[in-house]
């Protein structure tokens, strides 16, 4: 009856060491795409104010590049966050389907 409830107890504690590092990976992840987030309107903020007199007179064409310049590094580094963040919860799937447990 021992075995049982320590093989019980063993594999609760699996299962919930799974689920923290599987938190834990979604946790940090959206850390960082918020501090993306924030990164990116920083650097609007400071394209829109560095071309002020631009925006003033209408001519918004050097502020729209500058602007496209920061959505698209800000895209590609969404891009690059997604995909590493993919890899690393698929890792944690797999240890959970092969039975092994996670990293301390």
């Amino acid at each position: 009856m021992k075995a049982s409830v320590d093989g019980l107890t063993a594999h609760c504690q699996s299962q919930l060491d799974h689920a923290l590092e599987l938190w834990g990976i979604g946790f940090g992840f959206g850390e960082r795409l918020t501090a993306m987030n924030a990164e990116a309107v920083r650097a609007g903020l400071a394209q829109a104010e560095a071309n002020r007199e631009l925006l003033l007179r209408g001519d918004v064409t050097g502020v729209g590049v500058g602007i496209g310049r920061v959505a698209a590094a800000h895209w590609q580094s969404w891009l690059a966050c997604g995909t590493e963040f993919q890899t690393q919860w698929q890792a944690s799937l797999r240890k959970i389907a092969a039975g092994t447990t996670p990293a301390a």
